[in-house]
């Protein structure tokens, strides 16, 4: 490609030319950014393009037809260095499309072509939990494809959803894209700590007497879901475990319970106290594990209705 001759061309030509769509919606910068869609190897080509444009006053943040601007295109074609140049012009990092999703939606879109650029965006500040039009976060989409590709993830998952008879290849095609699934997940989970799932539990938990062996405030219950947690199919990144969390202050409390069930719990917290020292007086060996005033779970109740049930 003669980069020459197109410099002539761009910086030739009035800015208004770039604004200019074709037919099909598009302006000259998003098929520019879209380059490496037909081959990664494009990507000098794409940003130096895209460079040229820019300066001769083509609007970075342009949307085509659908209100997708360049930074989603170069998403979608996992141009790294289109994207970083994009970003360096000031391209807004989380403009929504059409149906409410950002670049870093695309870029989860586009599986493992698009990894690269997902850090780029991360790293520049992207929203890892907007929501789009479908409420889907852009992990919910990770190499799920578009809807303008051939067998494209999404448009299967809408015939399985017709319950509409997949062929062997269609079901072989989703099978295989369960691994990029996870590895596009996975990169968007490590270099997003806030995406993961955070579970916060207290080592008082596990010092709750329980009541029968079907109790579910049981310790060897609390033990076995953390173990599955920790040792279990779970990506590592996919969560956050912790038990350094500070107890809830008295004012926090009180938007929640009512004065009359806080000042119940605190009588029952102060005369559990008075039996344990009635009990154990001034025993030396009160501190001991099996000498310590028990934990008593008590839990809120909480209603709620489904169907005409109440659950407690």
């Amino acid at each position: 490609m003669d980069l020459q001759g197109i410099r002539g061309e761009v910086i030739g030509r009035p800015s208004e030319f770039f604004q200019r769509a074709d037919s099909m919606g598009y302006c000259p910068i998003h098929s520019a950014c879209s380059l490496c869609l037909l081959g990664p190897g494009n990507s000098s080509i794409a940003t130096e393009i895209v460079r040229m444009m820019s300066s001769a006053g083509a609007d970075v943040s342009v949307a085509d037809s659908n209100g997708n601007t360049p930074l989603h295109w170069a998403a979608r074609a996992g141009d790294k260095s289109t994207a970083q140049f994009l970003l360096l012009k000031a391209a807004p990092r989380d403009a929504k499309n059409d149906r409410g999703e950002t670049p870093l939606h695309w870029a989860l879109r586009a599986g493992r072509r698009g990894m690269t650029v997902a850090q780029v965006l991360l790293e520049n500040g992207a929203k890892p939990a907007v929501w789009s039009k479908d409420f889907k976060r852009p992990i919910e989409l990770a190499a799920d494809g578009f809807g303008d590709e051939e067998n494209s993830v999404t448009e299967l998952k809408k015939l399985v959803a017709q319950r509409k008879r997949l062929s062997k290849d269609q079901r072989q095609l989703l099978k295989e894209t369960m691994e990029e699934r996870k590895e596009t997940r996975a990169n968007l989970l490590r270099l997003s700590a806030q995406s993961r799932t955070l579970i916060l539990h207290h080592s008082e938990c596990l010092q709750h007497i329980p009541k029968s062996a079907g109790d579910w405030e049981n310790p060897d219950r609390v033990r076995s879901i953390l173990e599955k947690i920790r040792g279990g199919d779970i990506h590592e990144n996919e969560i956050t475990v912790s038990s350094e969390f500070e107890r809830a202050k008295l004012d926090l409390l009180s938007r929640i319970h009512s004065t009359e069930y806080l000042n119940f719990v605190n009588e029952l917290s102060k005369d559990l106290e008075r039996q344990h020292r009635e009990l154990h007086g001034d025993d030396e060996h009160a501190e001991e594990p099996d000498r310590k005033a028990p934990v008593v779970p008590f839990t809120p109740m909480v209603s709620s209705f489904r169907a005409g049930t109440m659950f407690y």
